[in-house]
């Protein structure tokens, strides 16, 4: 199967206050009347009204979609559906975060598409292209701006996690404006998030030299940009850079896709509905750790990006004890997050827990898949710790 090491079909736009360039892009690609897809939160915070305030200058005609929940659930994104077509939206604006954006790609999915929408969730399914989707990330996580990824939650409470260039963006605004003020938990969460994906991406088996230069250029931006955000979250120039690492995390997604931690953010975050950026960053020390087994080589490369000095003896056991303690100081010491004990996680889900990762796509992309005995030592340690 072909498949090509570089690709990159959607248009960036980037800079401050690049937001009010939304209606020079709707008109540029002919749309007459989209769909504003957010939630309450970016709505009190003021973006809602500037959007609205500069498509109205242009005589822009819209709708808005304001239901949009954490982990999306597949009700909601029919829902959604429903109300596009019966306001006769031509395109769609997601400004938010994941959640946003993956709702937003599940309504666009069905406008052009029969439903269910689980019919797509097998890697590049069939289906028609779902054009006419606008993005406007406003926090800097997911990445979902450039990445062919989507998430939903079926009605059974399980994520699903769908993966088709078909629906991705035609253009995403990347406004640094947009992230200034987000709540500092929010910030440490969503920053955490970046650094998996760019990990992640790093040590998958469709990594290639060509992305590894992406993913190690997003994961030093982190390491030396988010304190910074985390510190101050007026920091115009630390969140631009953010959020700039967070679009390519999403790139990398695309390109190499995530591996294991994944499997263990997915999962935990489904059972114990904790926030994927967090699930994501107690799973990346372990990630590193096991991955020196198969790859010490670039376990050593994103060891060194978290200040670990190497000596150039370590067996690949010591190098992946070296790169989790590295990983497990900048995430629970200079980032500062709560321990995953603190959110006092059921034990009797563990066994169910262990079972969904080891099933969990990103699984085997890993370059030694992790098994059930594996993951079952890490969960009781993540419990412990």
């Amino acid at each position: 199967m072909l498949n090509y090491t570089l690709f990159q079909t959607i248009n960036y736009l980037y800079g401050e206050n690049t937001t009010e360039q939304l209606p020079e892009i709707l008109q540029e690609k002919g749309y007459k009347k989209p769909l504003l897809i957010f939630d309450a939160g970016v709505k009190a915070a003021g973006i809602i009204d500037k959007i609205t305030k500069a498509l109205e200058a242009a005589g822009i005609a819209y709708s808005q979609f304001d239901k949009v929940q954490s982990d999306p659930p597949i009700a909601i994104i029919n829902e959604g559906c429903e109300f596009a077509k019966s306001e006769g939206i031509d395109a769609i604006v997601a400004i938010g975060g994941g959640s946003s954006m993956d709702t937003a790609k599940g309504i666009n999915i069905l406008r052009f598409n029969e439903g269910p929408l689980w019919k797509y969730a097998a890697p590049m399914s069939p289906m028609t292209p779902a054009t006419g989707l606008i993005v406007i990330p406003t926090t800097s996580g997911t990445g979902s701006e450039l990445s062919n990824g989507l998430v939903a939650t079926n009605e059974e409470g399980v994520k699903i996690l769908f993966l088709n260039t078909l629906f991705n963006p035609e253009a995403a605004i990347v406004d640094p404006l947009n992230y200034v003020g987000q709540p500092v938990e929010l910030t440490k969460a969503v920053g955490l998030d970046v650094l998996a994906h760019a990990m992640e991406s790093e040590l998958t088996i469709l990594s290639s030299l060509p992305t590894q230069f992406i993913s190690e250029k997003a994961a030093e931006i982190v390491v030396e940009w988010l304190p910074k955000a985390v510190a101050d979250g007026s920091n115009v120039e630390a969140r631009s850079y953010i959020a700039v690492a967070a679009s390519f995390g999403g790139w990398c997604l695309t390109l190499a896709a995530a591996c294991v931690g994944h499997s263990f953010g997915h999962v935990i975050g489904a059972k114990l509905h904790i926030p994927h950026g967090l699930t994501v960053a107690y799973a990346l020390p372990l990630v590193l750790e096991w991955n020196a087994r198969a790859v010490p080589q670039k376990i050593k490369r994103l060891g060194a990006i978290l200040g670990v000095e190497w000596s150039g003896n370590e067996s690949n056991e010591e190098i992946g004890k070296k790169a989790r303690a590295a990983a497990e100081k900048f995430i629970y010491e200079t980032i500062g997050i709560k321990k995953f004990k603190d959110w006092n996680p059921d034990p009797s889900l563990k066994d169910d827990i262990a079972e969904g990762i080891v099933n969990e796509v990103a699984m085997p992309l890993t370059p030694e898949p992790m098994p059930i005995e594996q993951v079952k030592e890490y969960l009781d340690q993540l419990y412990a710790y």
